[in-house]
């Protein structure tokens, strides 16, 4: 068993007029319902952060149309997703604790984001500069590209 559950899993719905009046399957993110079938529909996906970030590329090829809703633009960078090679992997099955050491690189360097992000703010400012380039190399159409930039600071509300 893995737990994904972290501090934002309680589904939180928005405040959306007529959302009730809705009668098409709707459900939020942590709830997923593996019953709907998405191929070939129409679908709307409210919210632009981490869940959204991971759920648009895997759907969107399958689906009819994809609409995206956003108030607020988060600061995104290309996905980092690199598959281990297979002496690492050998490595690491073969090595005691070196999986360990691996994971603990990882919760450092996140750790030293999140401190970034609470402590030293100006720290960030590669980041914000690194999703900017992002934004620019990918969407080609400058009033889109606007409305996908954020101008709140890496680690306001909303990162």
């Amino acid at each position: 068993m893995i737990s994904g559950a972290g501090a934002l899993h309680i589904p939180s719905f928005p405040d959306i007029d007529g959302r009730h009046e809705f009668t098409g399957p709707a459900f939020h993110s942590a709830e997923w319902d593996h019953s709907v079938d998405l191929t070939g529909k129409r679908v709307a996906i409210i919210g632009t952060g981490a869940s959204a970030i991971q759920i648009v590329p895997e759907i969107v090829d399958q689906v009819a149309e994809l609409q995206l809703y956003q108030r607020t633009p988060p600061w995104v960078v290309p996905r980092s997703n690199p598959e281990i090679p297979p002496a690492l992997r050998q490595a690491m099955e073969n090595i005691p604790g070196l999986r360990a050491l691996a994971r603990l690189g990882l919760y450092w360097a996140q750790e030293a984001l999140a401190f970034g992000m609470t402590k030293r703010p100006n720290a960030l400012r590669f980041i914000e500069a690194y999703a900017k380039y992002n934004i620019r190399r990918s969407v080609k159409d400058r009033e889109l590209r606007r409305k996908l930039t954020r101008t709140i600071a890496s680690g306001a509300s909303g990162f």
